[in-house]
């Protein structure tokens, strides 16, 4: 009978109980349909360099080589992504490789280039390439430096945001040989006039939370939305991009449940069940299971690190009802049309990012220097807003100082600083106001002596 089935195993020797176990199988009747499994993972770290292109920290690289050992070598989380899906053939995944964190990786490349960390970068770029180009991998781009793009957006600083947005795009395309044209939302923080931005920028797609917007969703034909299913969102102006909605509750049983457990097997028995249990709704059915591919594995119980390749096993084995795919393959078949969704994030709103004493400083903080480099940028007749390009030999610097400045507020403008400002992390409220004060004092000193 199809469902899950328990039993007890009890192992005897001479009359004595020497093992009693418990344990369930799952049996799953194919539909004539596959379930389509979308999985997308979110890497990054934010900039470690400090103005003078140092490394405050190398935990960028660290996470390509020492987070734990794996079958008898050291290893790190990100390069484990790529060992599993070499491993498990039958598997597809979409990647967002956040565009500065490939940017540190080439900034030490360029800088110190044969030791393991660089060669641990080559071997990583190369693979992420090489699986791409086999249609095994999706990959997706992101505002360069990890902004909220709704708040950027409320604060009217939509030409930043598109800025940053060009910057990341071009960035990874230059490096991975290929056009990208999915964008990865930081923290999911969407705004419906960034429909517009991604269009103009030429992307295509995205994925958001569905446990904090399906509820604000309003279809053109009156339907009612569903998490498992693709849509178009169409602006004010005619524009469209293509989205997914990720299930919250799977994907934070992966983040936050699977990855704390002592029996990689036994989670991923149980994520196949909540797999089931949508397909024997939905048959032909798209779920999306979005999350960060390195604090679950780098952070959970030390068996967490065997879960990744557990679950890849599991989904190949199921293949008859499961069938893996990249957010490109799940978008193309969207037809109904969202005429109506909330702004918002994963957390529901921006409170994480801007409640607090600290958090409300640093915001202030960041107007008041956004606006003194506008100023300053006007008054020599230079652009508002630039793409420039990145050399990651002179990261975080740019090829010219009016560059630097706005690369550097870019920097400034990146979640990573107000999201810890209140845990204690005082590192990344530094590194904040290093930015910071340097764009205040270089546009001072110029502004009282020109030359």
């Amino acid at each position: 009978r199809e469902g899950a089935h328990y039993y007890t195993i009890r192992v005897f020797s001479e009359g004595r109980l020497l093992l009693e176990e418990k344990t369930w199988i799952l049996v799953v009747k194919p539909r004539g349909e596959r379930l389509r499994l979308v999985l997308v993972w979110h890497l990054h770290q934010p900039i470690y360099l400090n103005s003078s292109g140092e490394f405050e920290s190398l935990k960028p690289l660290q996470h390509l080589t020492s987070d734990f050992e794996h079958d008898h070598e050291r290893i790190g989380v990100y390069l484990l992504h790529l060992k599993a899906l070499e491993k498990v053939k039958g598997v597809k995944a979409t990647f967002n490789v956040q565009p500065c964190l490939v940017y540190q990786w080439l900034a030490y490349l360029k800088r110190y280039g044969n030791d393991d960390l660089s060669r641990a970068v080559t071997e990583m770029i190369n693979g992420l390439r090489k699986l791409s180009r086999e249609g095994r991998i999706q990959l997706l781009t992101s505002p360069i430096y990890h902004p909220l793009p709704a708040i950027l957006i409320d604060m009217g600083w939509r030409d930043d945001l598109e800025a940053q947005i060009r910057m990341g795009k071009r960035f990874l395309e230059e490096v991975f040989k290929q056009s990208i044209d999915g964008l990865w939302i930081p923290e999911m923080a969407f705004n419906k006039e960034l429909v517009d931005i991604m269009s103009e920028t030429g992307l295509k797609m995205t994925i958001l939370d569905g446990r904090e917007f399906i509820g604000d969703v309003r279809l053109e034909s009156g339907n009612s939305p569903t998490l498992y299913s693709p849509y178009i969102i169409r602006s004010e102006n005619g524009k469209e991009i293509r989205v997914l909605f990720r299930d919250s509750r799977i994907s934070d049983m992966i983040g936050f449940q699977s990855s704390s457990t002592t029996d990689p097997e036994k989670s991923v028995r149980k994520l196949l069940y909540e797999l089931f249990k949508v397909y024997r709704e939905n048959p032909r059915g798209v779920v999306a299971i979005a999350l960060d591919g390195d604090n679950p594995f780098i952070l959970g119980s030390v068996e967490a690190r065997y879960l990744l390749e557990k679950m890849y096993e599991a989904f190949a084995e199921q293949r008859d009802w499961i069938e893996t795919i990249t957010l490109e393959e799940a978008v193309r078949d969207a037809r109904e049309v969202i005429t109506d969704i909330g702004e918002g994030s994963w957390a529901g709103g921006f409170d994480t990012w801007m409640k607090g004493a600290v958090k409300e400083e640093m915001w202030n903080k960041l107007k008041k220097v956004r606006k003194l480099l506008v100023e300053y940028t006007r008054s020599i007749g230079g652009e508002i807003s630039p793409a420039p390009e990145l050399d990651p030999e002179i990261a975080p610097n740019s090829t010219n100082l009016l560059n630097t400045l706005w690369n550097w507020l870019y920097i400034a403008e990146s979640s990573d600083w107000t999201w810890r400002a209140e845990l204690g992390r005082d590192w990344y409220v530094r590194q904040f106001y290093e930015y910071c004060n340097l764009i205040e004092r270089i546009i001072e000193a110029r502004m009282r002596d020109p030359n």
